[in-house]
């Protein structure tokens, strides 16, 4: 375990930015740091930092699906469904076996007036793990959407 996770478990939020940032300036070739980084900037809401820091690792690892479901979320917490949608479909092309991909992706394309492709995305998450809630979820909004 490294300090900053320390830090993010004790609460200490500032401090584990400033201990990921100081990190990241050191390892520059290491998309970990930021990664890290990403994930305590989300937590303490602010989104467009972490997208920004999202994109800086994605240049180190452009392959890394993590770092795009990061990014997805940072974007969806933006209300940016585009960027969040096109995020959600790289980590899905690394990933493909993954539920929640897809679930992520249908939510997504859910809230952009998509409810065929949703409904796609979310009967891709149940064929792959056929008693996943947030997915089954989802579907139920979909179809109360659909109703209204």
């Amino acid at each position: 375990m490294n300090l900053g996770s320390v830090l993010k478990q004790q609460g200490k939020l500032d401090e584990a930015v400033e201990c990921y940032q100081a990190a990241a300036k050191r390892f520059p070739s290491e998309a970990g740091p930021l990664r890290w980084l990403a994930g305590v900037l989300s937590q303490k809401g602010q989104f467009t930092q972490a997208a920004e820091v999202c994109r800086r690792a994605l240049q180190l690892e452009p392959n890394n699906a993590e770092l795009w479901v990061a990014l997805g979320n940072a974007d969806l917490a933006q209300t940016n469904y585009d960027g969040a949608a096109d995020s959600y479909r790289k980590a899905l092309q690394m990933d493909p076996a993954s539920a929640s991909l897809h679930s992520n992706l249908g939510m997504v394309l859910g809230l952009q007036g998509q409810p065929e492709a949703a409904r796609q995305e979310m009967a891709g998450a149940l064929r792959l793990k056929p008693d996943f809630s947030a997915a089954l979820q989802q579907v139920i909004w979909l179809k109360s959407r659909r109703m209204n």
